[in-house]
Order: structure tokens, then C-alpha cells, then sequence
């Protein structure tokens, strides 16, 4: 944000970036290059000079460091993804959109054309997403920040709609927002709505992939008139519909009794789950650290941070564990659904009547990888039941949801329905409290497990060649 623009166009937010002003809106991948770029360095500096530092202290000594080579080890996933996005930048660049009408106006259009030197003539078609997410910055001590979708479009843009120029492929954008949507508002910096389009296709090699921020406002903000869409105006071209779902690992059969069998296989969504277990591996490394040297003094300091990093470990285990293990099966019928959810087959299983089910949602959801789906049962009590998650595909999705209401005989127009706020508040309260019990178990249970581990770490051969001494007086410098 410009703050001499700011100042020359108080009432006009869309004017206070230099590129919105413009109307040529630059690409957002450069902000994750730097952001790789600083954690790469970062990490490896400090690498690199604890490796100085223990060489010069055990100059004579043959054998490795197993809490340095883990800690190096971790420094190549920012190295891996720093040299993924300049691969990236060096194949495709970074593109410019183009904004017509500028700004985005909420219950009318927003449209363009994205400029890029990417070669796309050998795809069949481009993606095309517009994600208006509200992003929430906490303070120290009040909890991880938070981003929240709070709505999304998908549409398909087939090749025959794409442009080549002499700079390289020129992709059409026009993409209807609602009228109950949030506009962008960044007067807080601790709580701002933005929204992002972005673009990707897949392609030999590195998949196709640019991201913008654009200004999207309310037309009482002097963003514009709006407009219903044009009357072609469709998401998916009818050609496009007709193809099967691409790399789709949920699995969709018909009943014989007319409805639908859903399975969502476990693992399906690798990429979140990797980047989960690596930062998992990051804290178990850690801990691993501080049960491996036991200090002098300042045990409860170090039980203290030894729990904390306990705590995490298994908040990140109840995420790691459903992601590779949890199988989800819906069996849709004209008269009941059926969902079972189990880890490896092990699990439970909840059937409702069609009476019971008032209405059948899809919901974003936010993740590492990118946008994502869920399917959620509002039931008539006002209870919210989730059918089925991580679908990557918005046709897909879009499809599953439909032929669900279409078999229980649901009308579409539900899809505003909310859970009751008892409901809610029973799981908000719920969830306070699992997560403060997690606290003080952790906190009861972790000096124990550090003592147990380091008593076993201390027996073991291995353990024995690592410099503990040299280690004891490094982490008793940073306590005092």
C-alpha cells in the first residue's frame, strides 16, 4: 500500500497500489520467491555456522553430528522450493493482468486479460480461480494467524478461447462475483479481505501457475454499476463438462438402488501431507535435541519448552494421521445417507433419513496446497456433519454435491443454511476445550517422556558418540 496514493485518493482504496492504479496488476510469485529466498538463507546460515562451530570445538573427532545433519537435513526443503520457483520464473516469467472494468465491482464482473510468455499451446484448457480470503494477523501469545476462504470461484478457460501475441499467450478472465460477497478492505492491518486470481494448467514438467491480487469493491464504493451476467455466461464450457474428471483418485459408483457410493480414498492429498509430516519431523527434531542433553540446571525451563513442543507434536498428529490413513465412504440413496469414516477400515458409521437432512453444502477450504472442498450435512436439528473433504477439483465437486441433492431430492437454494448457533457454540466450546486439556496434559506428561528418552538416548551406542558437552554448554547459554 502507496501512502502518497493513499493520501491523493482517500475514498478510492482501489488507487493505492501503484499496479492498481494502473490497471496492470503485476504477479504475486515474486513475493513467494523472496519468501523462499530469506528462509533459505536464514536456516543455512545457522546451519553453516553451528557446523563451524562444532568443527573448530572437535577438530580431532571422525564422527558425525546426528542433531546437526537432521537440522541440515531440513534446510534443503526451502533450497528444494527457492530452485522450484526460479525454475518456474525462468520457464513462464511473470505475468500482468490486465483489469477492464478496474476495479472488480461485487455483484458484477471481473475482467480482463492475463498476459504471459508461458506456452501454452499444448494444453487442452487453463483454470482460472478467484479466492476472496479473509486473512487475520494475532499477536504474540494469542495464537497462529489465521486465513480463511471465504469464497471461491473455478472456471475453465479451453484453449479455443486462448490468444498468442508476439509476447506469448493472452488468457481471456470474466468471472461473475455475487452481490453478498465482502469487498477488499485492508484498513487493518491485523484483519484484512483480499482477493486473489489465480491461474494454472497443467504441463510437462513444472505445472503452469500465476497468482494476482486484485481490487474488488462494492459499487456504493464508487467501484461501478453492476450487472447480472452475460446471458452465455457459463463456468464450464458444455464440451468440457462431458470429459471425465482429470486425475481424480475419488471414487463415484452408482447403487443399484439408483443413488450414489462416494469413497474418498486415504492419502489422496500427498502434497498437504507431506509438508505436515516435515514440519512434524522439524518439532520431533527438536525434541529429540532437548531429551538428548540433559542440562546442569534450568530442568524446568527445558520441560517447559520440551512439553510445548509435545503439545504440537500431537496437534500435528491429528492432522498427519487422517490425512494418509482416513477412508471416507457415503452411500447416497433416494431415502437415507450413509456415512462410514474409519482409519484403515477401523471406524464408525452414521446413517440419516432423507427427513433428517435439511440442506447439502460445499465449502472451501484454505490449504497448503491451494483450494480445496468439502462436502457438509446441515442437518434439520441444525447439527453440521462433514460428508466427505479435500476435493481438489471445483467441477468435481460441484458435480458430487449436485447429484447428492438431486438423489435426496434437495433444493439447491438451501445452500445458504447454517448451523444453529447452539451448535456452534457447543463446538467452539468443544474444541476450547480439547485443545487447553492437550495443554496441560502435554505439560503433565512431557517432563516424564523427556526423562524416559533421555535415559534410553543416554544407553544407546549411537548416542554416545554425539557431543553432548559441547551441546549442554550451547543450550545453557541460551538460558542464561
Amino acid at each position: 500500500m502507496n501512502k502518497r496514493l493513499k493520501s491523493q485518493f482517500p475514498t478510492q482504496p482501489w488507487k493505492w497500489r501503484s499496479d492498481w492504479l494502473k490497471g496492470e496488476i503485476r504477479s504475486s510469485q515474486s513475493t513467494q520467491l523472496f519468501i523462499w529466498a530469506i528462509f533459505a538463507v536464514v536456516w543455512n546460515s545457522f546451519s553453516l555456522a553451528w557446523l563451524f562451530k562444532f568443527s573448530m570445538e572437535r577438530a580431532r573427532e571422525s564422527h558425525s553430528d546426528l542433531a546437526l545433519f537432521v537440522w541440515s537435513f531440513i534446510g534443503l526443503i526451502p533450497i528444494f522450493f527457492f530452485i522450484r520457483e526460479i525454475m518456474k520464473w525462468i520457464k513462464f516469467g511473470w505475468g500482468i493482468f490486465r483489469m477492464n472494468p478496474n476495479p472488480g465491482v461485487i455483484g458484477g464482473m471481473v475482467s480482463g486479460t492475463i498476459y504471459t510468455r508461458a506456452d501454452l499451446s499444448a494444453v487442452s484448457f487453463v483454470r482460472l480461480h478467484l479466492n476472496c480470503v479473509k486473512k487475520v494477523r494475532r499477536s504474540a501469545g494469542r495464537g497462529m494467524d489465521g486465513r480463511t476462504s471465504l469464497w471461491h470461484e473455478e472456471i475453465v478457460v479451453e484453449k479455443s478461447e486462448l490468444q498468442q501475441d508476439a509476447g506469448g499467450m493472452v488468457i481471456p478472465v470474466n468471472i461473475y462475483v455475487p452481490s453478498n460477497c465482502m469487498p477488499t478492505d485492508q484498513s487493518d492491518p491485523r484483519k484484512t479481505i483480499r482477493w486473489y486470481l489465480s491461474v494454472e494448467s497443467e504441463m510437462a514438467g513444472i505445472d503452469f501457475t500465476d497468482v494476482f491480487e486484485v481490487p474488488v469493491f462494492r459499487p456504493e464504493q464508487g467501484a461501478g454499476e453492476p450487472c447480472p451476467p452475460p446471458e452465455n455466461y457459463q463456468k464450464f464450457a458444455p464440451s468440457f463438462l462431458d470429459q471425465p474428471i482429470p486425475i481424480s483418485q475419488i471414487k463415484v459408483e452408482a447403487a443399484p438402488s439408483g443413488g450414489w457410493d462416494i469413497v474418498f480414498p486415504a492419502a489422496r492429498n500427498w502434497i498437504g501431507g507431506l509438508f505436515t509430516s516435515l514440519v512434524f519431523l522439524i518439532f520431533v527434531s527438536f525434541s529429540c535435541v532437548l531429551a538428548l542433553v540433559p542440562l546442569d540446571h534450568g530442568d524446568s525451563t527445558v520441560d517447559i519448552i520440551f512439553s510445548f513442543f509435545l503439545f504440537f507434536e500431537i496437534m500435528l498428529l491429528t492432522s498427519i494421521v487422517p490425512n494418509w490413513l482416513l477412508i471416507t465412504r457415503v452411500v447416497v440413496d433416494r431415502d437415507f445417507i450413509k456415512i462410514r469414516r474409519g482409519l484403515l477400515g477401523i471406524g464408525f458409521q452414521k446413517t440419516f433419513l432423507s427427513s433428517q437432512v435439511k440442506a447439502i453444502k460445499l465449502k472451501p477450504q484454505a490449504v497448503f496446497e491451494g483450494q480445496q472442498y468439502g462436502v457438509s450435512l446441515i442437518l434439520e436439528n441444525g447439527h453440521w456433519v462433514p460428508a466427505g473433504d479435500g476435493i481438489r477439483n471445483k467441477r468435481e465437486a460441484d458435480w458430487i454435491v449436485g447429484q447428492m441433492r438431486k438423489t435426496l431430492g434437495r433444493d439447491p437454494a438451501l445452500d445458504s443454511t447454517e448451523p444453529s448457533i447452539r451448535f456452534i457454540i457447543k463446538q467452539l466450546v468443544r474444541g476450547v476445550v480439547i485443545f487447553f486439556g492437550l495443554i496441560v496434559v502435554s505439560l503433565i506428561i512431557g517432563p516424564h517422556v523427556r526423562k524416559k528418552s533421555s535415559g534410553w538416548m543416554s544407553d544407546s551406542q549411537v548416542i554416545q558418540r554425539l557431543p553432548i558437552e559441547s551441546t549442554r554448554r550451547y543450550l545453557q547459554g541460551i538460558l542464561k
